[in-house]
C-alpha cells in the first residue's frame, strides 16, 4: 500500500525552505555589520555581533536538521510499506570514491553522476524509483548522507555549494579499497 501524498507537506517543506533562506539572509547582514563595526574599530560591538552570528548559525543548523527529518518523515509516509531502504552509510563508500575520483570536490550533481554507477550493487531495488517531486530516492539519499557524512569528519563542514573529502575521507575510502 502506498499514499500518494502527505497532507500539507508541501506546505511544511516551503515554509522551512523559507526559513532557511531567511537565516541565510540574517547572517548576511549580521556578518556585514560586524565588518562595518570592525573597520571602525569597535572591536566590543563587532565582536558581539560575531556571539550572534554563532548562534544564529547553530540554529540555522538545527532548522537544516528539522528540514532532513521532514523529508525523512515525508518520504516514509509515501513509501511502500515492502520497499525496504538502504542504510545511509551505505552510500557512504560511493560517496568517498567518487570525491576522489572527481579530484577531492565537487559539485552535488557532479557527486550523483559519478556515484550512480557505483551505487547499483547497493540500491535496494524500490530505491531506484522516482519519489514525489519527481527526485529519485536515492537523490534524496545521497543529499542526507552528506550531513552525517560531515559529523563522522568525511567530509567538510562548510555551507558551500562543493563538496570536499577531508584526509579522513580519503583514509576510510583507501581503507575500503586496500586489502587487508
Amino acid at each position: 500500500m502506498k499514499m500518494n501524498k502527505m497532507p500539507g507537506s508541501r506546505e511544511v517543506e516551503r515554509a522551512l525552505r523559507q526559513t532557511v533562506r531567511e537565516i541565510r539572509a540574517a547572517l548576511k547582514e549580521i556578518n556585514q555589520q560586524a565588518g562595518k563595526l570592525v573597520t571602525r574599530g569597535d572591536y566590543g560591538a563587532a565582536e558581539e555581533l560575531v556571539q550572534v552570528g554563532r548562534t544564529v548559525t547553530a540554529f540555522g543548523a538545527e532548522v537544516e536538521a528539522l528540514q532532513s527529518r521532514w523529508l525523512d518523515l515525508q518520504e516514509s509516509a509515501t513509501r511502500e510499506v515492502t520497499t525496504e531502504r538502504t542504510p545511509l552509510w551505505e552510500y557512504y563508500k560511493p560517496i568517498l570514491l567518487a570525491l576522489i575520483e572527481l579530484g577531492g570536490e565537487a559539485t552535488l550533481s557532479q557527486v550523483e553522476d559519478k556515484v550512480e554507477p557505483i551505487l547499483g550493487g547497493v540500491l535496494n531495488p524500490g530505491e531506484l524509483g522516482v519519489m514525489s517531486g519527481d527526485k529519485l530516492s536515492w537523490k534524496r539519499a545521497v543529499r542526507r548522507a552528506r550531513s552525517h557524512m560531515v559529523k563522522e569528519g568525511f567530509l567538510e563542514d562548510h555551507s558551500g555549494l562543493r563538496w570536499r573529502i577531508t584526509d579522513q575521507g580519503r583514509q576510510v575510502a583507501a581503507e575500503t579499497i586496500s586489502p587487508k
